[in-house]
């Protein structure tokens, strides 16, 4: 651009003001680039960052590479006066994205990535437990190219570490990600409100909504693309009739989990798989991971919800309330409650 600007006679006072207007949009690509790279966006800014980065690219290659200034001149003053104005909105633009903690992080170093090969590719939301463990030896068993995601949800890396222990036992991936701020707004915080409310929240529902099957989600977008599938270790299943995918319940019934699911949205069902969806008994489970020799196979099923570790989970209700009077039917008092967690 500056050979053909100055081939129509452009002062060099222009020339000089447009060489660091390139210069400051080459930076500006450059930091794009570096923030595609390394995947720091949030899923809340994704749209800005994919309007962003496309409106750039476009814009310096019309500007900076395009044959189009051996032709036509446009006058110099109106060129950077415009150029100017559409890089102080980038700017804005890009201050707008947001660079998030919970970046995916890769376990081993020696499979910091993966890439897409000629297998089909699953990622396995990993706890660290008997289930997932069992999908994931099931799906690799399979023929899938399995890599593992464990989100940590507080400054506990016990799980983080046990599901990354499973991946290095079957040679694939394990990526962590840190959602703590997200998983308090979005459900530890909602179901101690509710509680103090006294209604009855749904933690694992909210939690495979919003966080597995959303956030998460998401962010694996973000980094791999949407050539993949997503598994966990829940028992449910999905059945496809007519080429439409629908949420089952699992085989077996008194361990189904698909009430659990059942606020996932149903465009992303058909990417979604449950290996232990058929299982009749948790036996089963047990005797694969046992078989394949994996550390978590006598590991106690646990019964509380996650967050609030083996103890009960009132002891997270910061407010329990005061405590009152426990009346029966006819208003008589039979006895005094401890506050409304209690």
């Amino acid at each position: 651009l500056g050979l053909s600007l100055q081939s129509e006679s452009a002062d060099a006072s222009f020339i000089a003001g447009w060489t660091e207007t390139a210069a400051q949009c080459q930076k500006l690509r450059f930091f794009i680039g570096k923030a595609k790279h390394e995947r720091k966006l949030t899923a809340v800014s994704e749209w800005n960052y994919r309007k962003l980065s496309s409106v750039n690219s476009a814009l310096f290659h019309f500007f900076c590479d395009s044959p189009l200034y051996a032709h036509v001149f446009i006058p110099p003053e109106k060129l950077i006066f415009f150029y100017a104005i559409i890089y102080y909105e980038l700017s804005i633009y890009c201050c707008k994205i947001s660079v998030m903690e919970n970046i995916l992080k890769a376990t081993f170093t020696d499979k910091s990535n993966w890439i897409k090969g000629t297998a089909p590719r699953v990622l396995i939301m990993m706890s660290g437990g008997v289930d997932s463990s069992a999908a994931a030896l099931i799906l690799q068993s399979e023929g899938y190219d399995a890599a593992g995601l464990t989100m940590s949800t507080s400054a506990d890396t016990t799980a983080a570490k046990s599901a990354a222990e499973v991946c290095r036992e079957l040679n694939i991936p394990h990526f962590s990600v840190n959602i703590t701020g997200e998983f308090k707004n979005l459900v530890s915080g909602p179901f101690c409100r509710l509680y103090q409310l006294g209604k009855t929240p749904n933690p694992c529902a909210d939690c495979n909504e919003r966080i597995k099957f959303g956030l998460l989600w998401n962010i694996a977008e973000n980094m791999w693309g949407d050539d993949f599938a997503i598994a966990t270790g829940h028992y449910a299943r999905i059945v496809k009739r007519y080429g439409v995918s629908y949420l089952a319940r699992g085989a077996n019934l008194k361990k189904d989990q698909s009430y659990f699911m059942s606020g996932i949205k149903r465009e992303r069902l058909a990417r979604i798989l449950f290996p232990l969806g058929d299982f009749i008994t948790k036996d089963r489970t047990r005797d694969i991971v046992r078989q394949a020799s994996i550390a978590v196979a006598e590991r106690p099923e646990s019964m509380e919800i996650c967050f609030a570790g083996e103890s009960d989970y009132r002891s997270i209700i910061e407010d329990p309330g005061k405590p009152g009077p426990i009346l029966n039917k006819h208003g008589e008092r039979i006895g005094t409650h401890q506050g409304i967690s209690n």
